[in-house]
Formats: structure tokens, C-alpha cells, sequence
């Protein structure tokens, strides 16, 4: 299985599983398979959104899926626009207040976007963060995480097989 994203919540490390369609969860203490959810679609970012208590998946297309926090069953979906056009290949998630940061897969590009409405509010090219000597085409800016107590104009990006992870700072 490939693991997309993951996540921690009560003492259980969620999984997410790219083209499995499943959800598996973990027991953080035993580090062993505890449950497995059924997803129905490609898994490709997972981020908790803890205030509303719910997860926010992406797999690929425009849409994000909100499960609930403790079975994982489906409790909303938001479709996500730009400049209301569909705001496809959303990827890696890291929800931050009451936005999620998602990169767009195959670009250094990252996108906040609104969790009420899924309008993409701002865009941010990273490409300048690419480490030099990197030129596989697949080693595009795949990781973004925001640390519990840092300010929400922090962030850590980094991308696959880069050597760096870079702390940026954005606008609110």
C-alpha cells in the first residue's frame, strides 16, 4: 500500500492509502493495524481539522471530502475554485485556522484555500525553493505541516526526495 497522508488524533494515527481507497488506523502506542476504513476514491492529502472536528481528504480532483474525526464516514464535500474555475490536482493538506493549505501536485505551487466556501484565496509559487540539483521531474513540492502553537502565517514546506525542509512565513 501507498501511504499518502497521516495524521494523529486520540492516541491513533490515521493513514491514508493512495489507490487502495482505504483508511487504516493505527494504534500510536502498538504501532499495529487497529481498523481499516473503506474511502472509495484515490487518497492523496489527509489533514484534521480538529476545531470541527473532522478530517479533510483530497484525491486528486477539485473536491474535498470531510469525514468525521472518529468513524471516518463521509460528512460533507466541498468542490474548491479559482477564479471560479475548478481548482484541480489539489494534493498534500494542512489545515490552518479556518483555511487548508494544499499543494497542486506536479508544480511548486500551494494553494490556501477557504473551508467555508473552497474558494482559493491566495496562490504561492515556491519554485525558488526547489534545492539545486534537482531534476527529476517527479521532485515537485509535496509536504506542507504547520507545528499546534505556531503562528498561522507559519509553515514548513518540503518536497519528494528534497534534501531541505524550508519554514516560510506567508501573509494572513
Amino acid at each position: 500500500m501507498f501511504g499518502e497522508g497521516l495524521g494523529l488524533i486520540h492516541g491513533r494515527v490515521v493513514q491514508l492509502t493512495w489507490r487502495e481507497h482505504v483508511a487504516l488506523v493505527y494504534d500510536a502506542t502498538l504501532v499495529r493495524s487497529a481498523t481499516t476504513y473503506p474511502v472509495g476514491n484515490e487518497g492523496w492529502g489527509l489533514s484534521l481539522d480538529a476545531a470541527h472536528h473532522r478530517w479533510v481528504q483530497s484525491d486528486g480532483t477539485n473536491v474535498l471530502t470531510f469525514r468525521d474525526e472518529s468513524n471516518f464516514a463521509v460528512v460533507g464535500h466541498r468542490p474548491v475554485t479559482l477564479s471560479g474555475k475548478p481548482a484541480t490536482r489539489l494534493n498534500e493538506l494542512e489545515v490552518v485556522g479556518n483555511s487548508v493549505w494544499a499543494n497542486v501536485w506536479k508544480t511548486n505551487v500551494i494553494d490556501r484555500i477557504d473551508l467555508a466556501t473552497g474558494v482559493v484565496t491566495e496562490t504561492v509559487d515556491l519554485g525558488r525553493l526547489v534545492p539545486k540539483g534537482i531534476t527529476n521531474t517527479d521532485s515537485v513540492l509535496n509536504g506542507i505541516a504547520h507545528r499546534p502553537g505556531d503562528p498561522v502565517t507559519r509553515l514548513w514546506v518540503t518536497g519528494k526526495r528534497w534534501p531541505t525542509m524550508y519554514e516560510i512565513r506567508i501573509s494572513r
